[in-house]
């Protein structure tokens, strides 16, 4: 029950993060402007967001377990990596939130920090997926959402896309949809066909 409910929330952050990137995303203005009001009052939410997601991966690697050292480096990857996000985001838009943009500066280093973060949460995924498959723990599509993550978000961060961070936040809904869904009994080895008797014709 407990992880059903931490996969719920897990997905509701990532699904809110999703449309504060998209549908809700605000103009950005300079400190003291206008439109930095919005822009801050809408990135003030991805903190939380990173939380519930967070509470839903706790979910999800408690659903589906992956083990060995493989296993264990993806969980603290993902753990770590979001835990970093909303430390910088918290520090960017509660302390240190009237400091300016694009110069070297303690908001600077927090954003670095999420940036960080949320490079660990990929190469967490990336780990997950590799665990994933050799485990066979889910299937096999799981592992390539979580494996193509990492490229596909570097993609849109090298070609300047306004949706670079698109795909953390579907990853994310995923593993918090995994984590409320029951997994499923891993197969069983098929018994062997019985054997007929070539003297009596009969199965043995």
């Amino acid at each position: 029950m407990a992880t059903r409910v931490l996969g719920v929330v897990g997905f509701v952050g990532a699904a809110a993060w999703l449309a504060l990137n998209t549908v809700l995303s605000p103009e950005w203005g300079p400190p003291g402007s206008g439109n930095y009001l919005g822009y801050e009052t809408i990135n003030r939410l991805w903190g939380p967001c990173f939380a519930a997601m967070l509470a839903g991966y706790v979910g999800f690697f408690a659903r589906r377990p992956l083990p060995g050292r493989l296993g264990r480096g993806a969980r603290w990857f993902v753990f770590g990596g979001l835990t970093a996000m909303i430390f910088g985001n918290v520090a960017e838009f509660w302390f240190f939130t009237d400091l300016a943009h694009g110069e070297w500066n303690a908001r600077s280093l927090a954003w670095m920090l999420v940036l960080v973060g949320m490079l660990s949460l990929l190469i967490g995924l990336a780990l997950a997926a590799w665990a994933g498959a050799r485990e066979r723990v889910w299937p096999p599509w799981v592992s390539a959402a979580f494996a193509l993550a990492l490229p596909v978000t570097l993609a849109l961060v090298f070609t300047g896309s306004a949706y670079m961070f698109i795909v953390l936040p579907l990853v994310s809904g995923l593993a918090g949809a995994l984590a409320v869904r029951r997994a499923a009994a891993r197969p069983t080895a098929r018994p062997a066909p019985p054997v007929r008797s070539p003297a009596t014709g009969r199965q043995s």
